[in-house]
């Protein structure tokens, strides 16, 4: 399932993969955009963010990264710095376990 994830870069004998940015909804809980007055610029509905991810598979080890952008659509605009909490690597790597 690729959720509409588009791979831009795809290198099978170094064993990894990229996908472009998407707008994704994410949550506090997931990933932190800091903070304004005490509250996550998550919760509010002016902000927005795209998802990208990092795949790479080296001696049967798969690691996952992901770049967040955002932004705080005010006058004007913010550009937010995201770091993921790791729920998102986490939930990727969940959906491509087969049992």
């Amino acid at each position: 399932e690729s959720a509409g994830y588009r791979v831009i870069r795809y290198d099978e004998p170094a064993g990894a993969l990229a996908t472009a940015a998407l707008p994704t909804h994410v949550t506090a809980e997931a990933v932190d955009c800091g903070k304004m007055f005490g509250i996550s610029y998550l919760r509010d509905k002016r902000a927005s963010t795209e998802v990208q991810y990092f795949v790479e598979v080296s001696d049967g080890s798969v690691t996952v990264r992901t770049a967040v952008d955002g932004v705080y659509h005010v006058s004007p605009a913010q550009t937010l710095k995201c770091t993921s909490r790791g729920l998102l690597e986490s939930a990727l790597i969940a959906k491509s376990v087969t049992p």
